[in-house]
């Protein structure tokens, strides 16, 4: 019992770890770091003398003593007990890295992964805290724990606004916790149009720029090739004259004296080719065939 313990003259401590002594202390109390994960025994032995304090403690000293047994101890004023414990030692939380996109656009997903190193099992969680949240290490999870045996973790979710949203991330095992703020960005993609919309016309408008200044040319080359002539046929005096009011004496006269006017040019166009005459030249023996024709002019 504690007080009775405080009766003793005096105490010591030895202690051994996995078959190691790592010696004595005076007080109950021995700190080690142990190098690697796992499993591990430690043993420590208390001896207690009442009777004096000089006395040589140590369990090498006294094992003789032992075998004389509890009673011959006490009658001598030590007592010395053995205590052992199993351990069962863990490694902290080392090397958190959370991969995935923390710029993503309005309509995806907000898709992160969490690993880390040390033992597990690990707990973890994530919630939603506000713009410039500054950790104070007394965080907790007060949702839903996901426990697992592998350090690896999916952070998956949605929000419908552009926005910077901070996410807390607690990660725990049975010897450390490790927090952290994840900062994600969701932005507006300004709308585009598609490229066949954008391609289409202007190829349209560049072949038309193009037949049109080839219509041009066309046009100019058959202008400088062609010969051009006029004839100035005015068919619309004789027409007009036909046309004007006569009445029916004025068109009678004028048809008696068109009637008139053809007879005399045809006379004067007979009078001009006079006719054959038969001149009969003396010797000729009378025959008129032997005769030569002159014409007379009138």
């Amino acid at each position: 019992p504690h007080q009775f313990m405080k009766k003793a003259l005096k105490i010591r401590y030895w202690w051994v770890i996995d078959e190691i002594n790592y010696g004595q202390t005076n007080e109950p109390r021995f700190n080690y770091t142990f190098s690697t994960p796992g499993k591990h025994q430690v043993i420590a032995t208390v001896t207690a003398d009442f009777n004096s304090s000089s006395r040589e403690l140590a369990p090498g000293h006294l094992k003789g003593q032992q075998e004389m047994g509890h009673l011959k101890l006490r009658e001598i004023g030590v007592k010395m007990g053995l205590f052992q414990k199993n351990v069962i030692s863990k490694a902290p939380i080392t090397n958190v890295t959370i991969l995935g996109e923390k710029n993503i656009k309005k309509g995806q997903l907000i898709d992160l992964n969490l690993s880390c190193d040390g033992t597990g099992p690990w707990g973890f969680c994530w919630y939603q805290v506000g713009k410039g949240y500054n950790i104070t290490g007394n965080e907790t999870c007060d949702d839903a724990i996901q426990t697992s045996n592998d350090c690896d973790f999916s952070i998956i979710r949605y929000y419908r606004n552009s926005d910077t949203y901070n996410l807390l991330v607690i990660v725990s095992n049975d010897v450390s916790s490790h927090l952290q703020v994840v900062a994600v960005t969701i932005y507006q993609v300004a709308k585009q149009m598609p490229l066949s919309i954008v391609i289409i016309p202007v190829t349209a408008a560049i072949a038309a720029i193009i037949l049109l200044f080839s219509g041009i040319g066309v046009y100019a080359n058959f202008r400088s090739n062609l010969a051009v002539e006029v004839a100035d046929f005015d068919f619309n005096a004789a027409e007009e004259e036909e046309l004007q009011y006569k009445t029916f004496w004025e068109r009678l006269r004028e048809s008696f004296v068109a009637a008139f006017t053809s007879g005399d040019d045809s006379e004067s166009e007979g009078s001009s080719v006079s006719g054959r005459r038969s001149v009969q030249i003396p010797g000729s023996g009378g025959h008129a065939g032997s005769g030569i024709g002159y014409g007379s002019i009138t």
